[in-house]
């Protein structure tokens, strides 16, 4: 057998304030002891990431540092896997990178919403930057 989580669990088990904190920390260690395989998706993961650390969802949020290290605490037991991902995946995304990555241009001026206009002080036109690189 098998199961998977998703991301309240994760929420819910970190947060002793919740109502559904003992019941979703119960659970989780239980499929984390094993022996069936504990599947964690690497959008459950981000969400988690970003959720458990964000100031204006709880009062106490977590740190990076706190939110990561329970992750790799979950994916450091031999029953828990991240499906689809490489082997490495989580030493790869949790590694903070030494340098400021690229900035994307975006192709046209009909760009998703994920960008953002930058205007120009120059004679060249504007630009626009994909939010996901800034």
């Amino acid at each position: 057998m098998s199961a998977t989580v998703d991301t309240n669990i994760l929420l819910y088990a970190a947060n002793a304030d919740d109502e559904s904190h003992q019941v979703a920390r119960d659970l989780l260690e239980r499929l984390a002891r094993g022996p069936d395989l504990l599947y964690l998706f690497r959008p459950t993961i981000v969400e988690y990431l970003r959720i458990s650390t964000h100031p204006a969802i709880f009062t106490d949020p977590q740190t990076p540092a706190q939110a990561t290290d329970a992750i790799t605490g979950l994916l450091q037991r031999p029953n828990v896997r991240t499906p689809s991902e490489q082997d490495g995946f989580w030493d790869v995304y949790r590694t903070p990178p030494t340098t400021k990555p690229a900035t994307t241009t975006c192709p046209t001026r009909t760009s998703p919403p994920c960008c953002a206009s930058t205007a120009s002080t120059s004679s060249t036109p504007a630009t626009e930057t994909c939010a996901a690189t800034r």
